[in-house]
């Protein structure tokens, strides 16, 4: 961008908020979850106009395409909410049946027949339900508890290669875990150099696998390495007009630039760091 002011290429409205949105793979359809538990897709090659809706029993919290299918998406939310469908007929494909509370964050794994899921039901007898490991196709969960710490965890990533995914948690650092059964976790590798405070503090992997990008609520973006989980470097973000710290609550990595990094504050600003 060479003009310092943003361009509105389009606008879209809808008569309740948004509280998430997915890219397709082809990146010609936007999907959205809302708080009125509609779920819309715009279709970029007719204008941004709507061209599929979906209404479910409860308010979404997150979405995603299928990896490999742009007519079927994953939709979690609160009441243990958790269902595929099939956006040509609008019919239910699959439904992931287990009481976990509200669902926090959805991750494919790269071998498009699993992805993991992480939901806020987290209580001091039992984290059996923080992270789960379920069949795409099949609705059947594939995983025991394979997290032990009773953390929640807010974002998840899968890395690049395929061989690990991570998982942001509310004990102030990133956990790995292995992709193949049992999911393990890896005890000698650990993100921790940032904090999360209850904040919805996320993440991100660069294209190319070799660094992790992770916000704090400490006003700062904060760079590991990715092999061996070695802290690299701090970003302080500069403070609000008037004075005010702002926690960095999401990241994503520039798809072809692996230092070239957007962030957004909790105070909705949006910054680009390279």
């Amino acid at each position: 961008m060479k003009s310092k002011e943003i361009t509105n290429v389009l606008s879209i409205r809808h008569t309740s908020p948004f509280r998430y949105c997915d890219w397709s793979r082809t990146s010609r359809q936007l999907t959205t979850c809302c708080f009125d538990g509609r779920v819309n897709v715009y279709d970029f090659l007719n204008f941004g106009k709507i061209s599929d809706t979906l209404k479910v029993d409860t308010q979404p919290t997150t979405i995603r395409w299928w990896e490999g299918e742009d007519n079927k998406v994953l939709i979690g939310g609160s009441n243990s909410f958790l269902a595929s469908y099939d956006l040509r007929s609008g019919k239910e494909i699959a439904k992931y049946k287990f009481k976990c509370g509200k669902i926090l964050a959805l991750e494919f794994f790269t071998d498009e027949k699993s992805f993991v899921a992480s939901s806020d039901e987290v209580n001091r007898q039992s984290a059996e339900h923080n992270l789960i490991v379920w069949d795409l196709r099949m609705g059947a969960k594939v995983s025991n508890q394979i997290f032990h710490e009773r953390y929640t965890c807010p974002c998840i990533r899968a890395h690049p290669s395929g061989a690990n995914f991570l998982a942001q948690t509310t004990g102030n650092y990133i956990a790995r875990f292995s992709t193949q059964k049992p999911y393990r976790l890896d005890k000698f590798v650990r993100y921790q150099n940032h904090t999360v405070n209850e904040f919805p503090v996320s993440f991100d992997i660069t294209k190319d696998g070799s660094f992790v990008y992770s916000g704090s609520s400490s006003e700062s973006l904060v760079c590991y390495k990715h092999s061996n989980g070695n802290y690299l470097r701090t970003v302080p973000l500069p403070p609000t007009n008037d004075g005010q710290d702002a926690a960095c609550v999401d990241v994503r990595c520039h798809p072809v630039l692996p230092s070239m990094v957007a962030v957004s504050d909790w105070h909705g600003r949006l910054h680009v760091v390279q």
